[in-house]
């Protein structure tokens, strides 16, 4: 159940009116006790939002606060990324997840629950989501699979299922 107590505790509006925000509304109250822009939800509770170059797809609906970014605009994932995306999310290092979308691009994804938010939990899950981007991202660019390819071509190793191993500790 929403603390709206533990959220509100400092604050002037009454329980009333916290109770009836839909979840796109309180979240732009937090997001405004945090000092970020108003987000713009349409109908189904999306918005997109850009943070420091990076293209954050939020969408507010049934208590949770849901983001993805994606990592690349091309829907070819090489074997080793999908390897090393799968291996991410099999050890849970974080509370990100790691997906291709139905049109195949590759992309982070993650949600909090709106009860345990407040304006700097806002924050720090925003930065660790756009470092989690940020560390990705480059994986993907054709320079980055050039690189990984010559290097395999070097230590004369082909593409196999061996190769998927070889490519992910290059990354």
């Amino acid at each position: 159940m929403f603390d709206i107590f533990r959220y509100h505790r400092n604050k002037t509006m009454g329980w009333s009116v916290l109770q009836n925000m839909t979840p796109q509304t309180l979240m732009n109250k937090i997001a405004s006790d945090g000092g970020m822009d108003t987000l713009v939800f349409n109908k189904d509770g999306e918005c997109t939002m850009n943070a420091d170059d990076i293209e954050i797809h939020m969408r507010a609906c049934d208590k949770r606060l849901k983001m993805m970014a994606y990592l690349s605009e091309d829907t070819e994932v090489p074997q080793h990324l999908m390897v090393q995306m799968l291996h991410e999310n099999h050890t849970a290092k974080n509370r990100f997840t790691f997906i291709r979308v139905a049109l195949g691009q590759p992309a982070v994804v993650s949600c909090i629950a709106l009860d345990e938010l407040d304006a700097t939990e806002l924050q720090l899950f925003m930065a660790e989501f756009k470092e989690v981007v940020r560390a990705w991202k480059p994986k993907f660019a054709p320079a980055s699979q050039r690189q990984c390819e010559r290097k395999m071509k070097r230590d004369g190793i082909r593409h196999t299922q061996e190769s998927a191993q070889a490519k992910l500790e290059l990354h």
